[in-house]
Order: C-alpha cells, then structure tokens, then sequence
C-alpha cells in the first residue's frame, strides 16, 4: 500500500496558493467614471470659486478637442491676457452642439469665469460665453455645470 500523504500535502499547498496568485495577477480597479486626476488623461479640475470671477476678451487663438476620463470630449479655448496665454475651459463639445455655437480660431468672444491654476497654468473655467450677439450660460451663478440640467 502507498502513502497518499505527499500527494495531500501538495494538493494542500496548491489550494492554499492558488487563489492568492489569482490576487497578485489582478488589475488594480478603474477610477470611477467622470474623475479627473492627473494620469488618468486629464489634469483635476478644481471648484468653481466665484471670488476669483474675471472676463476675458479677445480673439480666440486655439480651439482644442480633448478626451475627457468621463469619455465625453471636452472644448478648450485658448486666450491671450496681456502676453499670457490662458486656457479656457469651456464645456463638453456635445452641449455647444446643442447651444448651437461653435469656435474657431480668430473668432471674437468674451468668456466670464473662475481664474483658476490647473499644472501650474493659467486657466479659466467658464460660466459664460459670449460670441457676436449670442450668449450662453456654461455654469449657473455657483458654478454649477448647465450642462446637467439638460
């Protein structure tokens, strides 16, 4: 008769290992949808402040499409203050769309909005824009994004 003793100790130890291979094989989890962090394709945007409200005015001198982590593609808008650039962080394109504006470069806005630093940069989250006689309102007066609303 044989000893059957080596063989449990083996299945044994196998039962005991396996599952935690499986752990240390495991991706780490995704963030949750819509956060915005550096590394995860975009930098974190911080609160709306109304304290720190400005206008800017003048021609625009980029327009940028970027993937948001949210998987919407946002507007940037890129203005001059004085000899700064300032990029204006304007919405999702899917709600100008909606709005019916559109931006392009050399075209003439005024954008109001909280002048934040976002990478150590200049930028501003807009709360209005201003193109010709048309206006639209991207935050409410707390800052609260408009696009929700809809």
């Amino acid at each position: 008769m044989t000893d059957s003793r080596p063989a449990q100790l083996v299945l044994a130890v196998l039962c005991v290992l396996t599952p935690g291979l499986a752990l240390a094989q495991a991706k780490p989890a995704a963030p949750p949808p819509g956060a915005a962090a550096s590394g995860t394709g975009g930098p974190a945007v911080p609160a709306y402040d109304k304290a720190t409200e400005t206008t800017l005015k003048g021609p625009i001198q980029e327009v940028k499409l970027v993937d948001t982590p949210s998987g919407v593609q946002g507007t940037r808008l890129m203005l001059k203050q004085g000899q700064q650039m300032v990029e204006v962080y304007a919405g999702p394109a899917p709600f100008f769309t909606r709005q019916a504006m559109t931006f392009a470069k050399g075209e003439a806005v005024e954008v109001t909005g909280s002048k934040v630093q976002i990478k150590g940069a200049p930028a501003l989250l807009a709360r209005q824009i201003k193109k010709g006689d048309k206006t639209v309102v991207v935050r409410d007066e707390a800052g609260k994004p408009a696009w929700n609303k809809q």
